[in-house]
């Protein structure tokens, strides 16, 4: 019993550790690395050849109307939390197997300084 009480501290450790990270990102920095990354296929603001980011974080999976999505994130039924994100952008194949997403972001900063501009709002007009 102290053995699994001691694990789940530990790993509640770990995940608050995890969303800190994520809820210091720098903004202004994933502003840049989205434009470097991400904005050859999606746009922050309108329409692009994948879905608009505006407003992702909190949305559902495959929910943007007018876009055809792969049946893999039609059926993953997830919402763009910052952890879902970090999730995904870690390795979308794995986290979605048959996701069109071709593209992950390994390095955990970037990822963070991402979805701290994604959940910032400054990529709404």
């Amino acid at each position: 019993m102290k053995l699994c009480l001691a694990i789940g501290g530990i790993a509640g450790l770990v995940l608050a550790g995890a969303v800190r990270a994520q809820a210091s990102g720098d903004a202004a920095r994933g502003e840049g690395l989205f434009e470097e990354r991400c904005a050859s296929c999606h746009v922050a603001q309108g329409g692009g050849q994948g879905p608009s980011l505006v407003g992702v974080v909190g949305r559902r999976s495959a929910t943007v109307p007018g876009l055809i999505y792969s049946k893999a994130l039609q059926n993953a039924h997830v919402t763009w939390t910052p952890s879902e994100l970090d999730r995904f952008l870690t390795n979308p194949a794995a986290a979605i197997p048959g996701t069109a997403m071709p593209l992950a972001v390994p390095n955990a900063k970037d990822r963070a300084d991402l979805i701290a501009y994604l959940g910032s709002g400054a990529n709404k007009p």
